[in-house]
């Protein structure tokens, strides 16, 4: 029995943020561009690219990503592996690390519309 499963990723890169007080993040998209084609164009060990999600950007919002996380897990099995490479900003307060999505505001509540990096994964898709 191969217990090997399939391989699924979800590469986000964030370069420019919708709240312009909020510096942009150079190199952001390239980076996750050039990742996504090294992973999908891999001669060994690569992903398919029907199970890989680019996401860049202005379309990096909380809700499109939570939706990405969401469909994936809808087809990852127990002997599958689920990718999340991420560029772009973080912060870290007293709550834990946070990666924040291209609609986040500052002054917004960074638990309500950031990704935790120490939650459990069930929290961000329900």
């Amino acid at each position: 029995m191969d217990t090997q499963g399939e391989r699924y990723a979800i590469v986000i890169g964030i370069e420019d943020y919708e709240d312009k007080s909020i510096d942009p993040v150079r190199f952001a998209e390239q980076d996750a561009k050039d990742f996504y084609r090294m992973i999908t164009e891999a001669k060994e060990g690569g992903y398919e690219r029907k199970n890989v999600e680019l996401i860049l950007s202005r379309e990096a919002t909380h809700g499109r990503i939570a939706k990405a996380i969401r469909e994936m897990f809808e087809k990852v099995y127990e002997t599958d592996s689920l990718l999340l490479y991420y560029t772009g900003h973080g912060e870290y307060t007293s709550f834990g690390g946070y990666l924040i999505p291209s609609d986040f505001r500052k002054g917004e509540e960074i638990t309500a519309k950031g990704y935790s990096l120490t939650d459990n994964v069930q929290d961000i898709v329900h």
